[in-house]
């Protein structure tokens, strides 16, 4: 008897566990799930990263940058776009700017955040 108790016992803790994770998952994805489907489409289709995304990145700047030379100034956001859509040309900041110093000691990320200070 107190075997078939264990096993029924066991069996409803395994269901309840599995429902739980279910319902979890539905509270997260019901209301995120324009957003993840967005996510699962993303390719190199302009519209996602100019119109439809969360983050709107300077699209028509790159049309406009395009086949020019130089260096340019731009926000932290968007360095990695900006080089991602015009790789000839050097950003100033992008995402990867913590991880490393300059030639004398400094994070360009540091200085990026005292230049937006003054």
């Amino acid at each position: 008897m107190d075997k078939i108790i264990k096993e029924k016992f066991y069996k409803l803790l395994n269901f309840l566990t599995v429902s739980v994770f279910v319902v979890a998952a539905l509270v997260y994805l019901i209301p995120n799930i324009n957003q993840t489907i967005q996510v699962g489409q993303i390719d190199n289709d302009q519209r996602f990263y100019c119109d439809a995304g969360k983050v709107k990145y300077p699209c028509q700047a790159i049309k406009m940058l395009e086949g020019k030379t130089g260096n340019i100034f731009n926000t932290y956001e968007w360095g990695g776009y900006l080089i991602w859509k015009l790789p000839k040309m050097k950003v100033f900041v992008d995402g990867r700017m913590p991880a490393w110093k300059d030639d004398f000691g400094r994070y360009p990320y540091a200085v990026f955040l005292a230049i937006l200070q003054t």
